[in-house]
């Protein structure tokens, strides 16, 4: 956006430029062209002498006098132009002319670049505004902690035979081989970059600009971290909630040492999402299910156990048909409960309302297409059929009757 708009007032400049260099060469023609002694002997005749510019007339000279003309700034507001001899005075008429283009330009030029500087300062307020939190104070009462003393490890019983033999405080050197063994493994999950959330606005909204949408997405977080450190709970209707809690201190024993561990107090940030967000999630699991139904369905923890027993081929052959007859109906079921969900829910779930042809649209194109494939087919069923379904659908539905068609 910043570009565009130094874009424009790159634009306003050139064009005040470009009139103002014509402004000069015109003045300069003037003074070259009737500047000369004719006029003059002309203008001592007709003209006042103390209006009378005597340095412009240079007789085909070009002088700085140029700017001020025949009669000096006066010729701006001098509109009598015939004298008492009726005689027409050009140069006066000239400079006039040249005079009130550049003031014109001038005004435009001052008028034009306030306006843009006004809706530079209004468009970026209103980005500012685009994004909106429902903030809700709450407040987070410290806990008292209650710290637990733990024992030490268990004394160990010494043998007589060992009587003889000194007890030494020794602390427990660990192999930082050995100790790489009990750290636990970090699990690593698909990020989303900020980038990716920049690339899938730009797709939703293509008449933003890049500025636009970084600034929009650099303010809502801004906005959502400056809550949290507020200790404030944000929370976006048909998307979740993040708070802030105070999660408690804690002693804990060191398994490797026996050694006792204080563990602070820490703030724990949390975001728990909507209805909304986890109906659409188990929606789109059905989805998925239904879609692999083609796909082997076998539990490997059962086939594990088949092949452990001393079972024959006949059996295992069995217990794999059970396993395939079971999946088969938790298919069905998930099945059933996504048919149950309406038009706008399914549209939500796969992407129809972000599609931007009507509704109207694409039921017309579907009807001539099935006009063409089957002449005898039932109209009013399948316009029916067609409410019932989604944009996304009925777009499936016109590229199958596309190749229908040209397969006949």
């Amino acid at each position: 956006m910043q570009t565009k708009n130094n874009k424009k007032i790159f634009k306003i400049f050139a064009i005040y430029f470009v009139f103002i260099s014509l402004v000069i060469i015109l003045k300069i023609i003037n003074q070259k062209f009737l500047g000369n002694n004719d006029w003059k002997q002309v203008f001592i005749l007709s003209v006042e002498n103390d209006k009378i510019n005597e340095n412009w007339f240079s007789n085909g000279k070009i002088t700085v006098d140029l700017f001020l003309g025949p009669i000096g700034l006066k010729s701006v507001v001098h509109f009598k132009l015939l004298y008492e001899n009726y005689r027409f005075l050009l140069p006066v008429l000239w400079d006039l002319v040249i005079n009130w283009i550049f003031i014109v330009v001038t005004l435009w030029f001052i008028t034009s670049l306030f306006i843009k500087l006004l809706t530079i300062i209004k468009s970026k307020k209103n980005l500012h505004n685009l994004v909106e939190t429902n903030e809700t104070v709450t407040q987070i009462k410290e806990n008292q902690v209650n710290l637990k003393h733990k024992q030490n490890i268990d004394n160990i019983s010494e043998n007589k035979s060992f009587e003889k033999v000194e007890l030494v405080d020794s602390k427990v050197v660990i192999d930082p081989k050995e100790n790489n063994r009990f750290k636990k493994t970090k699990k690593k999950y698909p990020q989303v970059k900020r980038k990716d959330i920049e690339h899938k606005i730009k797709l939703i909204y293509p008449d933003l600009t890049k500025s636009n949408i970084k600034l929009i997405v650099q303010s809502t977080f801004d906005i959502i971290s400056n809550q949290i450190n507020k200790n404030q709970t944000i929370n976006i209707n048909n998307f979740g909630v993040f708070f802030k809690y105070m999660k408690a201190a804690k002693v804990l024993n060191n398994p490797l040492t026996g050694e006792q561990i204080f563990v602070p107090e820490t703030n724990v940030i949390k975001f728990k999402p909507s209805r909304v967000i986890k109906y659409a999630m188990n929606v789109k699991a059905v989805k998925k299910a239904i879609s692999e139904k083609n796909k082997s369905l076998i539990n490997t923890n059962q086939v594990k156990i088949v092949n452990k027993s001393n079972l024959k081929v006949d059996d295992i052959q069995k217990v794999l048909n059970n396993i395939e007859k079971q999946n088969k109906k938790e298919l069905q079921n998930r099945k059933e409960n996504l048919e149950k969900l309406t038009v706008s829910q399914k549209s939500t779930v796969d992407g129809s309302k972000q599609i931007k042809i009507s509704r109207s649209e694409l039921e017309t194109n579907a009807i001539k297409l099935k006009d063409l494939n089957d002449k005898k087919y039932d109209q009013k069923a399948f316009k029916e059929k067609l409410k019932n379904m989604t944009k996304k659908e009925i777009l499936l539905l016109i590229e199958v009757l596309e190749k229908k068609i040209k397969a006949i």
